[in-house]
């Protein structure tokens, strides 16, 4: 079977992006949902930081997709490719089930430390938040740069 190249393996811009801050937006929001549920189980310190700690986790990632969006050149950028667009949603997804499911755990079980899932966002978060914002921004770059033509070279169409 031979890989077809060219626009059917380039997916639109706009709908990654939208997917993507989704995906972010919803796991954060499902995140304050859960840890609302079980406010009462905690002081009131514990469950500021551990808001303030999702925030700021999370906020990197949201505003490097918001700024993708704004940023665009929407003559440019239609297209991106297949692989570094399933590559940012794969990651993306890995990320915030990798993040998310410890604030949620809080709901069905109360032998955990609000503490503890605070250290674990921080360091499971800001670790993996590196690879997720580096796999959007290439993302971004390589959508900024599907279907521009080389530059030609000054002089290469002269008769000689």
């Amino acid at each position: 079977m031979k890989l077809r190249l060219g626009r059917a393996n380039a997916v639109k811009v706009r709908t990654i992006q939208i997917t993507l801050v989704s995906i972010l937006v919803g796991s954060l929001l499902l995140e304050f949902l859960a840890i609302a549920v079980v406010r009462d189980r905690m002081w009131t310190e514990d469950f500021d930081s551990l808001i303030l700690k999702l925030l700021a986790v999370y906020s990197a990632q949201i505003g490097l997709v918001i700024g993708g969006i704004v940023g665009e050149n929407r003559n440019k950028m239609n297209n991106a490719p297949r692989g570094e667009a399933l590559l940012a949603l794969g990651l993306a997804l890995v990320w915030t089930l990798l993040v998310g499911w410890r604030p949620i755990a809080l709901v069905f079980t109360d032998r955990d430390s609000v503490k503890l899932v605070v250290n674990y966002i921080e360091e499971v978060g800001f670790g993996g938040s590196f690879f997720l914002a580096a796999a959007l921004a290439y993302f971004f770059a390589s959508a900024s740069t599907e279907g521009k033509k080389s530059p030609r070279k000054v002089g290469s169409d002269r008769a000689h």
